[in-house]
């Protein structure tokens, strides 16, 4: 049965003026998708979708007209996704809250926080209402563009924290140092005009299919090449973080009595593995989201499959903020063990011990001063 086994958008079927074939996007092979084909009906070429898959209007801003849409939505898979969206976002939420022990912490965690739960939000609007489309319906857009602008701002609260962290770390160059100052002012200089980037997709529920669809893409360009800014000064940056750590543990004995360090050679051993794993942690999310921000700007294939997309880099978001949450909650154990230990680090000054590093040439660390663990989530 034809009514039955696809769907089409009849009301704007006679849009299409007969004589003009599916529209092919690459690298498609069949102009329709792998789950449709391109049938003449009443002299008009339309794409008849199998059983269980239908044409989205969803990201379809690309099509001239909207018989064409790809046959490569199923609805049941996209709402798989929204429900583990959701429940995620809820464990991320108390994930964030246990950990928290000062007011400090509490008002560090607050953009992080709240983007969460926007997420939350977000998800259970799309599960309630399978139809709020992005870039269509107000609420959901509004919602989605919300929990963006908050986890932008988490970013930039993340950065700055631990950079101070690693600041009060290591003795770094005035050159390296001038470098961060200036990473963080531009961070601080687009914050705002990167945020309300992310409510043009707002703006974009008030115009036609196409039109919005430019909107969007311009929008997922600017916040890409964000992503792409903040991929490269991670990468450099915690690269010579890591590669001083590491000559530390090469210092010889004789600097510095044998007590001290091992206690030195104790704490180095254990902030290189959470640096590496922090610094794999900013290049994977950073540069996931720098290639699906981007591609869909040029490339047009690319941008009909943000239906999937959308929700999906949400869950890296989700699963990368879980990471860092459980190397927090490590450091929070560490520094339990190490506060029972009365000489730990105990005025152990290491002048000699950066020579020929690229940040500096000493580390001060106090036993009487907690190294404070960066908040906010990237």
């Amino acid at each position: 049965d034809f009514q039955n086994d696809c769907y089409i958008i009849v009301e704007l079927i006679m849009s299409k003026p007969p004589g003009i074939g599916c529209q092919l996007l690459w690298p498609m092979r069949s102009s329709c998708g792998p789950h449709g084909s391109c049938e003449i009906v009443n002299n008009i070429s339309i794409c008849v979708c199998e059983k269980d898959y239908e044409q989205s209007i969803e990201f379809s801003g690309v099509y001239v007209y909207p018989e064409d849409i790809l046959c490569d939505t199923n609805e049941k898979s996209v709402q798989l996704l929204y429900h583990m969206c959701f429940a995620l976002a809820v464990i991320t939420i108390l994930h964030t809250i246990f950990l928290l022990e000062s007011k400090s912490q509490v008002v560090k965690s607050i953009p992080a926080l709240l983007g969460f739960c926007f997420i939350c939000a977000c998800a259970g609007y799309r599960v309630h209402n399978p139809k709020a489309f992005f870039a269509e319906d107000v609420i959901f857009s509004f919602l989605i563009a919300t929990s963006y602008g908050f986890s932008t701002l988490a970013n930039y609260v993340f950065y700055v924290s631990y950079f101070n962290y690693m600041f009060k770390s290591i003795s770094w160059k005035e050159t390296m140092k001038q470098h961060v100052a200036i990473f963080i002012k531009i961070q601080k200089l687009l914050l705002i005009p990167f945020i309300l980037t992310h409510y043009s997709w707002v703006v974009a529920c008030f115009y036609d299919r196409v039109t919005a669809a430019k909107i969007v893409r311009v929008s997922f360009g600017v916040t890409g090449f964000r992503f792409l800014y903040d991929f490269l000064n991670a990468h450099f940056l915690l690269k010579q973080f890591i590669s001083d750590l590491q000559k530390m543990v090469t210092l010889r004995p004789e600097l510095s009595d044998h007590a001290e360090t091992q206690m030195r050679n104790r704490w180095v051993r254990r902030q290189i593995p959470k640096a590496k794993r922090m610094r794999m942690s900013l290049l994977f999310t950073n540069i996931v989201f720098a290639v699906w921000l981007l591609l869909p700007a040029f490339w047009e294939f690319w941008y009909t499959g943000w239906k999937f997309a959308l929700v999906a880099l949400v869950l890296v978001y989700l699963f990368n903020s879980n990471l860092i949450l459980r190397n927090r909650a490590k450091k929070r154990n560490y520094d339990f063990n190490d506060r029972n230990n009365s000489t730990f680090m105990n005025g152990v000054i290491l002048e000699r011990a950066m020579r020929g590093g690229s940040f500096g040439r000493s580390m001060n660390l106090v036993s009487s001063r907690k190294l404070s663990q960066p908040q906010g989530l990237n």
